[in-house]
């Protein structure tokens, strides 16, 4: 399932707070209730200026996650990512629709949109 994006958003895949954050994801849905969304295998805060996000990210590098490395002289996400329509910096296991985002291991929705898709595709012929 996707995330639908508010003004400015950090991502974070689960997967990478059950290795990083003590206690795991269970702990980290009890310290940030109210303060986050996710799905199966995305976190998402959001925030009105980018300061709230720069503090979420200085968060989540204080549990041990990277922020940003570079991949032939190119910034990309690692850990998280910060979202603001689209992600700021590539971010290799991200993907977006403009209104959502969403893992790239997340077959159920992917298979959602090519339904989508195909239906919108039979509909444009009829």
């Amino acid at each position: 399932m996707a995330i639908e994006l508010a003004y400015i958003n950090l991502v974070i895949p689960i997967r990478n707070i059950e290795k990083h954050y003590s206690g795991g994801f269970e702990q980290y849905k009890k310290d940030n209730e109210g303060k986050m969304e996710h799905d199966d295998y995305l976190v998402m805060k959001s925030a009105m200026t980018m300061e709230e996000i720069e503090s979420f990210a200085k968060e989540c590098e204080d549990f041990g996650l990277v922020g940003v490395i570079e991949k032939q002289g190119i910034k990309h996400w690692l850990d998280f990512c910060i979202v603001d329509i689209i992600p700021t910096l590539p971010c290799d296991w991200l993907e977006h629709d403009g209104t959502a985002v969403y893992h790239i291991d997340d077959q159920a929705y992917i298979a959602e949109l090519e339904a989508l898709a195909i239906n919108n595709k039979e509909i444009a012929q009829n």
